[in-house]
């Protein structure tokens, strides 16, 4: 009788940028390898997409991203080649460079679940997909924004102080 033999994990590198929030446990973000005839279909990249349009937007966010151990390299090569082909001055945004790097990434990938990690646009948040997100990352924000919004959701989040009051004193 054969013994049914399970390959070793690999190990996964989450990416997060400093301009994020994590509201609830993310380890259901990266499910883990299943195997056998039931199994799911392996995925070595995990990528968020951009903005609060999570069904017709393909434009992807650096603020989270996860890739297993062995592609690291690759990934950074790949990112490293899309930074070198943009001159300084004319330096495209970093989200669109970042879109260019997860679309030619040769690798099986897949989107975060819907509605787990959020990246929403200054100026058109949806509370509502903020509120029930896992994850939020706001990346391309200017940093004086991001950190007002992030410190608001915090506060607002973990101290019930959804009104602010907490950190309007805190400023005083």
């Amino acid at each position: 009788m054969s013994e049914l033999v399970k390959p070793a994990a690999r190990q996964w590198v989450v990416m997060a940028d400093g301009a994020s929030l994590a509201l609830r446990n993310i380890d259901h973000l990266i499910p883990p390898d299943s195997f056998g005839a039931f199994g799911l279909s392996g995925v070595d990249f995990y990528w968020a997409r951009a903005g609060n349009d999570h069904i017709s937007n393909q434009s992807a966010t650096p603020g989270l991203w996860a890739v297993r151990g062995e592609y690291l390299p690759l990934v950074l090569e790949l990112l490293n080649e899309e930074w070198s082909k943009e001159s300084g001055a004319e330096r495209g945004d970093e989200e669109a460079i970042w879109t260019r790097v997860v679309q030619e990434l040769p690798l099986r990938k897949r989107a975060f679940e819907k509605g787990e990690v959020v990246a929403p646009r200054i100026g058109a948040v949806d509370w509502e997909a903020v509120s029930n997100a896992a994850f939020v990352t706001v990346p391309d924000w200017p940093e004086k924004e991001a950190w007002k919004f992030l410190q608001a959701l915090y506060f607002g989040t973990y101290l019930g102080d959804e009104t602010g009051m907490m950190l309007n004193i805190l400023e005083a």
